[in-house]
C-alpha cells in the first residue's frame, strides 16, 4: 500500500524553501556554544589590539573610514548620482583594504591572521556538522566537527587567502611593470604598447574580486562537503558564482533576512531578561549616598562582574549569527550544488573517500590527504 502524500515530497523540488531550515540549524548548543566563542576570540584580539597605540591608531582609522563611506553613499544616493556611489564605495574599499593595511602591516597581521585561523577551523567544524545533519540526518558531536576542522584546516586558510595573495600578486606586477615600463624615455613607448595587457590583469584580478566577494561565505563548505584542497574550493566557489548569480543571491538574501530577524529576537529577549534581573536585584538595595566616597573594592569587583554577565546576550547573539552564517552558507552551498551540478545533498566526502571526489580509496592506499581516517566518526 502506497504511503500518503506528504508537504516534503511536494515541495522536495523547489530548492529556496531548504533555506529556511538556516536558523533552525544554528541553534544547535554545539554549533551555537562554537559560535560564541569563536566571537569571544575574536573580541579579545580587538581588546587587545587597542590597547597598543597603532591598534587604537588603525581601529580608529577604521570606524572613520567605514563613517566617511556611509555619509558620501548617503550623499550621492540623494543626488542619484549612481556613479558617485561606486565611486564613494571604491574610495572607501580602498581606504579599508589598502591604505590602512599598508599603513600599519604588523598590526593588520596581527589581528588578521589569529582570527582567520580560528575562524578556519571553528567553521570547517561547524559547517561539516550542518552538512551531516542537513544531507544525511547525522548528528556529530562537537570534538569530532573540531576533529575535521582540525584535519581541513591547512586547506581552509588556504583557501581563504588564495584570491587575495592572487589579486596582491597582479597589483605588485602591475606597480613594478608600470615603473619598468612607463617611467623611463623610449622605453615608455613599449609600456604603452602592452598596456592592454596590464588591463587584462587588472580585469583578472577585478573578476576575481568581485567573484570572491559573492561566494567567499562558500569556501569552507566546499572543503566540508567535498573534503578537498584549497585550489577546488576556490574553484568551485566561483564556479557557482558564475553559474547562478541570481539564485545565490537569493540564497544569500534567504539566509541573511532569518539570520537577522532571529538575532535581534535573541538580542532583545536578552536584553528584556538583564533588565528585568538588574530591576529585581536592586529593587531593595539602598542607592549610594551623594558624596559619600568612592565604592569599597568589593563593590567595584561586584560592579564589573554584574557587567560583565550582562554583556553576555550580546555575545550569545553574536554567536548565533556567526552560527546562522555558516549553516546558511553550508545549505547554500549544498543547494546550488544540486542545482548546477545535479548531486544531491547527502552525497558527502566520507574519511574512506578520496579527498574531492565521491571514489572509495581501497585499504591500503590512503585518502592522500594527510587528514584522512575516521576521526570524525561521521560513519557512526
Amino acid at each position: 500500500m502506497d504511503r500518503p502524500v506528504l508537504l516534503s515530497d511536494l515541495t522536495e523540488d523547489i530548492l529556496w524553501l531548504k533555506m529556511g531550515r538556516g536558523v533552525g540549524l544554528a541553534i544547535r548548543p554545539d554549533r551555537w556554544i562554537m559560535g560564541t566563542l569563536l566571537v569571544a576570540f575574536m573580541g579579545l584580539v580587538l581588546r587587545l589590539a587597542e590597547g597598543t597605540g597603532p591598534g587604537r591608531r588603525l581601529l580608529g582609522g577604521v570606524r572613520a573610514s567605514c563613517e566617511r563611506m556611509c555619509d558620501e553613499v548617503v550623499l550621492e544616493v540623494g543626488r542619484r548620482q549612481w556613479q558617485g556611489v561606486a565611486g564613494a564605495i571604491g574610495r572607501g574599499m580602498r581606504a579599508l583594504l589598502v591604505d590602512l593595511p599598508l599603513s600599519y602591516p604588523l598590526v593588520v597581521l596581527g589581528i588578521v591572521l589569529p582570527v582567520m585561523a580560528v575562524w578556519a577551523l571553528v567553521g570547517s567544524a561547524s559547517c561539516r556538522s550542518v552538512a551531516l545533519e542537513f544531507g544525511q540526518g547525522v548528528l556529530i558531536s562537537w570534538p569530532r566537527a573540531l576533529g575535521f576542522g582540525i584535519s581541513r584546516w591547512k586547506s581552509a586558510m588556504g583557501a581563504m587567502v588564495m584570491v587575495p595573495l592572487v589579486v596582491g600578486v597582479v597589483v605588485l606586477g602591475l606597480a613594478i611593470g608600470g615603473w619598468v615600463l612607463l617611467s623611463w624615455p623610449v622605453v615608455q613607448v613599449v609600456g604603452g604598447i602592452v598596456y592592454p595587457l596590464f588591463m587584462i590583469a587588472a580585469l583578472i584580478a577585478v573578476l576575481l574580486m568581485v567573484g570572491m566577494s559573492l561566494g567567499k561565505h562558500l569556501l569552507l563548505p566546499a572543503i566540508a562537503c567535498e573534503g578537498t584542497d584549497a585550489l577546488d574550493a576556490v574553484q568551485r566557489a566561483l564556479a557557482y558564482v558564475a553559474g547562478s548569480p541570481v539564485r545565490l543571491l537569493v540564497y544569500l538574501g534567504l539566509g541573511a533576512a532569518q539570520t537577522v530577524i532571529a538575532g535581534v529576537v535573541i538580542l532583545v529577549i536578552g536584553r528584556w531578561t538583564t533588565g528585568l534581573v538588574s530591576w529585581g536585584t536592586t529593587v531593595w538595595v539602598p542607592a549610594p549616598e551623594p558624596g559619600v566616597g568612592e565604592p569599597g573594592w568589593s563593590q567595584r569587583m561586584s560592579d564589573a562582574l554584574v557587567g560583565m554577565w550582562h554583556d553576555v546576550p550580546l555575545l550569545l547573539a553574536g554567536g548565533f549569527v556567526v552560527s546562522a552564517y555558516f549553516a546558511c552558507s553550508t545549505l547554500g552551498y549544498l543547494l546550488l550544488r544540486r542545482f548546477n551540478d545535479g548531486q544531491d545533498a547527502a552525497d558527502l566526502w566520507m574519511p574512506m573517500m578520496a579527498p574531492g571526489t565521491m571514489a572509495v580509496v581501497k585499504e591500503g592506499e590512503g585518502s592522500g590527504s594527510g587528514g584522512g581516517g575516521g576521526e570524525c566518526g561521521e560513519e557512526e
